[in-house]
């Protein structure tokens, strides 16, 4: 099914169900990114939301040192059902009523996930989606590691692209408002080509920042300014068919100053989702700790295994 940095996934079924399908992902042990699949696997196990996508078992290989995964099977992913220009109205205003339960089920475990994107939102037939890749993963009020690899530029908010503060979970909403915005004009919204060219882009739609977004994102004026004149590549700037309506909820949640964009709280009850808004299928749950691991690796998974095992029980 495909190949990445940590691993493989494989489509795999029972030997005696034969209609089950099963997406089996196997993680191949590096020191280095090492702290980035326990700590995913780490925070699969205590997340429970029905956009999540569910961790449902963990084998050790014959080496034990590598890692066997399996999840739920899903069909596609939100960017493949984007280029294929398949969605109507109703899927995008289901998908993204979706998204909003889950963003607001991570941000009230106290949890950043910092890599949305369309490839990151798996969906199946029956346009349900599930949140996946929870390699960058922070805890609120963490301070990233040294960047080993660079997520997604096109999702990434002015404030990570100028590196000018620590993440927040607005990093999230402004990664919301992107894919909205792809599923909304069935393009990438800012397809930047490099970091001075994704912000020209990206002021292009918000427009010039104010003395009081400046102060925020903490950079000065002149620094921007020559950003923009460094990145003169001729573009057309993003443009959507919708309603007003519509158009200004995008304006809202992308809102260059982080603390201007548009609440989780506030989108839900957007007319834009009233036909699938329900109060209670809004789910929070308490703030997650920062998993602690020991340098024995067989004993990590191990209690990794254990901890899965008691969590299914319950």
């Amino acid at each position: 099914m495909g190949k990445g940095v940590y691993g493989c996934v494989w489509l795999v079924k029972k030997r005696k169900e034969k209609k089950s399908r099963y997406a089996l992902k196997k993680i191949f042990h590096d020191p280095l990114y090492q702290d980035h699949y326990l700590r995913e696997i780490s925070f699969l196990i205590e997340l429970d939301q029905g956009n999540i996508i569910p961790l449902l078992n963990i084998y050790k290989s014959s080496n034990t040192l590598d890692l066997y995964l399996i999840y739920e099977y899903m069909e596609s992913d939100l960017r493949a059902v984007i280029r294929a220009n398949i969605l109507e109205d109703i899927h995008k205003k289901y998908i993204f009523y979706q998204l909003l339960l889950a963003i607001k089920y991570l941000h009230s475990a106290s949890l950043i996930h910092k890599n949305l994107k369309p490839a990151n939102v798996l969906i199946n037939s029956e346009c349900t989606i599930k949140i996946v890749d929870f390699m960058d993963t922070l805890l609120v009020g963490e301070i990233p590691a040294p960047k080993d690899f660079v997520c997604a530029r096109w999702y990434l908010p002015p404030e990570e692209i100028l590196s000018s503060s620590p993440p927040t979970k607005a990093v999230d909403l402004w990664a919301l408002g992107c894919m909205f915005g792809e599923m909304l004009g069935g393009t990438v919204m800012f397809p930047g080509t490099s970091s001075m060219n994704q912000i020209e882009r990206i002021i292009s739609f918000t427009g010039y920042p104010t003395d009081e977004d400046l102060e925020v994102l903490n950079i000065k004026k002149d620094k921007l300014d020559s950003y923009l004149e460094a990145s003169n590549n001729a573009h057309l700037p993003f443009n959507i068919n919708v309603d007003q309506s519509t158009k200004e909820l995008l304006q809202n949640i992308l809102k260059l100053n982080p603390t201007k964009r548009l609440s989780i709280e506030k989108a839900l009850l957007h007319p834009f989702v009233s036909d699938f808004y329900d109060p209670q299928e809004i789910k929070v749950r308490r703030p997650i700790t920062l998993p602690h691991f020991t340098q024995d690796l067989p004993e990590t998974y191990d209690k990794l295994i254990y901890n899965l095992k008691k969590k299914q029980r319950k």
